[in-house]
């Protein structure tokens, strides 16, 4: 959420200002999520993931962040040319902050407060 929320900020400052300065914050602020978030998965990969079975939930990964690239860039240049690339964008991130509360609202802990995994 927090990822979406800094690429909302970064895609609509220039409605405020002309100044580069806020960019360059901004993408800062939106990278440490995305690599936090890049190290949560591949640690809850590693953690679930027995050794016999690392190799293909790591390939299954790679997949499908491969297919959803495709299909967002897919999306990316109809949407664009139709809505414009600041709505596009926004919607963008309205996807990752909808994604983050997908994730919250779907998350149940156990009487210890830890996430439940199933292997």
């Amino acid at each position: 959420m927090v990822f979406g929320l800094a690429d909302l900020a970064l895609f609509t400052y220039p409605l405020l200002t002309s100044q580069v300065w806020p960019a360059m914050v901004l993408i800062a602020l939106a990278g440490f999520p995305a690599a936090a978030s890049m190290a949560g998965l591949t640690t809850f990969a590693q953690t679930v993931a027995g050794a016999d079975r690392a190799g293909m939930v790591f390939g299954l990964i790679v997949t499908a962040q491969a297919g959803t690239s495709l299909i967002g860039t897919s999306l990316a240049g109809v949407l664009g040319g139709r809505m414009g690339i600041i709505p596009t964008l926004c919607l963008h991130a309205g996807g990752l902050m909808l994604a983050g509360l997908l994730v919250v609202a779907g998350s149940r802990r156990g009487q210890d407060g830890a996430p439940r995994v199933r292997p």
